[in-house]
């Protein structure tokens, strides 16, 4: 059978019955890229090092990981965070952790509601 897509946010094309045997699947379009579009895979994993990998020389055997290196771009000198929340941050702006006064997801609660109570104190002398 073909997998049968309608557009997201559309009506469901398939059909619902008794059973699953009388049902017709179907499934939102997934976003697609575009024809031409460039294939990257960026991979993100936490609280791992150089020495995980068997691309970098780790005896821990990564053959899949490895494969994907041996075609691929392989950074050397990437510089990470205490945790996993800045470090995703820095990845996904471009920027260093300090810059962006990210360094903890508390810290940055805190620094709400600091602002929060400096603005309720700022409208009250008004």
């Amino acid at each position: 059978m073909a997998l049968k897509e309608y557009k997201p946010g559309g009506a469901f094309t398939g059909r619902v019955e008794r059973t699953v045997g009388e049902s017709e699947p179907a499934w939102p379009a997934p976003l697609r890229a575009k024809e031409g579009a460039p294939n990257v895979l960026f991979i993100v994993l936490d609280d791992t090092g150089f020495g995980q990998l068997g691309c970098y020389g780790s005896p821990i055997n990564t053959p899949n990981i490895n494969r994907l290196a041996e075609n691929g771009l392989r950074y050397t000198n990437m510089h990470t965070t205490a945790l996993c929340s800045p470090t995703r941050s820095c990845i996904l702006t471009g920027r260093n952790h300090h810059s962006k006064a990210i360094v903890s997801g508390k810290m940055i609660q805190d620094k709400e509601e600091e602002q929060k109570a400096q603005a309720k104190a700022m409208m009250a002398r008004q």
